[in-house]
């Protein structure tokens, strides 16, 4: 083997290792992966977003001008501290939840309301699994809501 062989190979295992370290899952939305890599890396300015746009939604070219206008102007962090946070509830049961409690009628329907805890935005417990968007989506899933920010003071 050569010495270009073997630099051409340890390229292509970096590569590879990199995509399965901070690559987004499939059908992961942009929230929810910005979540996981907060937690696993921390914020590192607008990193993920522009990772996210590149792999998953790279006709997406205004996603950060979008998110800026939002609240989330300089880095990953901001999508939490300013435009987004775990809804209160949980979202509606559907699919296949939903037609398992048809067949199952001893299953109570508030041990679904139970998993986000009193206070979802302390991040205390586990964050719920990832509901799923469709490919090249930059809208988050059902987990996620809107802050609300007053306008005028």
């Amino acid at each position: 083997m050569t010495n270009d062989e073997i630099l051409d190979d340890a390229e292509l295992f970096l590569a590879r290792t990199s995509l399965r370290l901070i690559g987004p899952l499939p059908g992961e939305c942009l929230v929810c992966y910005l979540a996981r890599m907060l937690g696993e890396w921390g914020c590192q300015g607008p990193r993920f977003i522009d990772h996210y746009r590149d792999t998953v939604a790279p006709r997406a070219t205004a996603l950060r001008e979008r998110l800026s206008r939002m609240g989330a102007c300089c880095c990953d962090c901001e999508v939490f501290l300013n435009v987004y946070e775990l809804r209160r509830e949980p979202p509606p049961i559907g699919g296949i939840e939903r037609i398992l409690m048809d067949f199952d009628e001893d299953l109570d329907p508030d041990e679904f309301g139970d998993e986000f805890g009193d206070e979802p935005t302390s991040w205390g417990g586990e964050r719920p699994p990832c509901q799923g968007v469709r490919r090249g989506s930059t809208q988050p899933c059902t987990n996620w809501q809107r802050q609300y920010r007053a306008r005028y003071w």
